[in-house]
């Protein structure tokens, strides 16, 4: 009997002295108590620190960027580029950068200038048939028509009229519309019975010069008893395919006094780059007036023929062609 107490002994010894020998280490964490009888936890984690608040967003001020370098593209040389800021995608054919300007992207205007309502947009109509003239003389169509031009404009047959006229002494003319084509009237000029014009400033003064009694005795001693009479003179020249017959009535003094007011001072660029084909051909009117101290009137029929008058004036000569003369 006490040789089995003494084993029992022995083994419990044995058995408390290889569980005191365990490393507490050994012992999984989960089944250690504490006197209080608590589960003791391996690490005791931290809970996750807060996130940082995002820092506020401070917007950067805005500055204009430089342009990017032109990009070359189109045939015109350098093609898309984009403008500064505000601007948009533009084509230049230069060195330009898109259309922006770095204020806003609202399409540039263009100021424009009203024309005045005094200005006259279209050339005033001369009046159609044109009225009964004292004389005419249809222009030969070799003046006009130069060789090595070709099919001339109507502005080269102003050019060649225009040189005649200022040969002339006509410096001074007006430029109105007929059917087709158009018409130059000559300022009114003072001439002599002949169809020469008057020399000096009395060619162009409406007054009636006094007659020289040692150069003309006797016009002199007719006007004594009857009157200085002067004779006056307007040429106008119509270029027009159409034929015309004149109107039944002539124009009075008042109103062919009015002709050099009334029209354009040169010919409109419109007109000049028409054609002057075969079918036009250039008309010369002569309106003669007589005046009296009692009256003034036209004289039709004349006593000189158109070309008399075409002659007389000098424009004849300055119209044909070196070649011809």
């Amino acid at each position: 009997m006490n040789r089995f107490f003494s084993l029992y002994v022995l083994l419990s010894l044995l058995c408390f002295g290889g569980c005191a020998s365990v490393a507490p280490s050994q012992i999984p964490e989960q089944k250690l108590h504490i006197e209080t009888g608590s589960q003791l936890s391996s690490k005791p984690e931290l809970p996750p620190a807060p996130a940082p608040a995002p820092a506020p967003v401070i917007p950067a001020p805005v500055s204009a960027q430089p342009p990017p370098p032109p990009s070359v593209g189109t045939s015109a040389g350098f093609g898309e580029s984009i403008g500064s800021v505000g601007g948009g995608i533009g084509h230049g054919s230069g060195l330009g950068y898109g259309g922006g300007s770095g204020r806003d992207s609202a399409p540039e205007t263009v100021a424009t200038q009203e024309m005045p309502d005094d200005v006259q947009k279209t050339m005033p109509n001369f009046k159609w048939p044109p009225p009964k003239a004292s004389a005419r003389e249809v222009i030969p169509d070799a003046f006009l028509r130069r060789t090595g031009i070709g099919i001339p404009l109507f502005r080269d047959v102003d050019a060649i009229l225009r040189s005649a006229l200022d040969n002339c002494g006509y410096s001074e003319s007006s430029y109105y519309a007929v059917p087709g084509g158009f018409a130059i009237a000559t300022r009114i000029e003072q001439i002599n019975k002949n169809g020469i014009p008057k020399p000096g400033e009395n060619r162009w003064s409406l007054k009636t010069a006094p007659i020289n009694p040692f150069s003309d005795f006797s016009a002199y001693m007719s006007a004594l008893f009857k009157g200085n009479p002067g004779y006056y003179r307007v040429i106008v020249f119509i270029i027009t395919p159409n034929g015309f017959i004149q109107g039944a009535k002539e124009p009075g003094k008042a109103e062919v006094e009015g002709w050099f007011s009334g029209g354009f001072n040169i010919l409109p660029a419109d007109f000049g780059r028409r054609a002057y084909t075969d079918d036009y051909r250039c008309t010369a009117l002569i309106y003669e007036f007589k005046k009296t101290p009692q009256l003034s009137k036209p004289v039709i029929p004349g006593s000189l023929t158109g070309r008399t008058h075409l002659i007389r004036s000098g424009i004849w000569s300055n119209l044909q062609p070196k070649t011809v003369r």
